[in-house]
């Protein structure tokens, strides 16, 4: 619950322990993906904006891929603006808990590993961001996907972390 999570970061911070969240993407974020489908699915017929807000899936994404789970749906699109909002919108929730616990947000973990070959090549919705912001290949999509999350995180007063791929990237 909210309240055993401030208590749990209350008591880390206590003991001298900084709790950092990890927010398992673009990559390893089936969760979150199917999740926001099912949402879509129930507010489509109802409210169509509402439905469309948080999706984190480009409906007309062909592309094939298989990630190291066998999952070829646990990417987030990184041509969504939708994606971005679901991101603000966690980031902020989880902020909102540091704060109300009264410790200081310092780093959110990306991860940013594992995206595997052949992600987002068919979107439409990626590759018209390609088009619009001159990025050549899916490495420079995938740096922008970074950056944008990185302004998102700094917004709610935390830097980036991740694993090596982040780093390896050179992004």
């Amino acid at each position: 619950s909210r309240a055993e999570f401030v208590a749990l970061l209350r008591r880390a911070a206590a003991l001298g322990i900084d709790v950092i969240p990890e927010f398992d993407l673009p990559g390893h974020a089936r969760a979150a993906v199917v999740a926001m489908e099912a949402r879509h699915a129930r507010l489509v017929a109802t409210d169509p904006k509402a439905a469309s807000a948080y999706r984190l899936r480009d409906p007309a994404d062909r592309s094939r891929y298989r990630s190291a789970q066998f999952y070829d749906d646990n990417l987030i699109d990184p041509g969504l603006a939708s994606s971005y909002r679901f991101i603000d919108t966690v980031a902020g929730e989880v902020a909102g808990l540091y704060r109300e616990a009264g410790v200081p947000l310092r780093r959110l973990h990306l991860g940013g590993d594992e995206v595997p070959a052949g992600a987002w090549q068919q979107s439409p919705a990626s590759q018209a961001l390609m088009r619009r912001e001159g990025l050549r290949d899916m490495p420079a999509l995938w740096s922008h996907f970074f950056h944008r999350v990185e302004r998102i995180a700094a917004r709610h007063g935390a830097r980036l972390a991740g694993w090596e791929e982040m780093g390896m990237r050179g992004g």
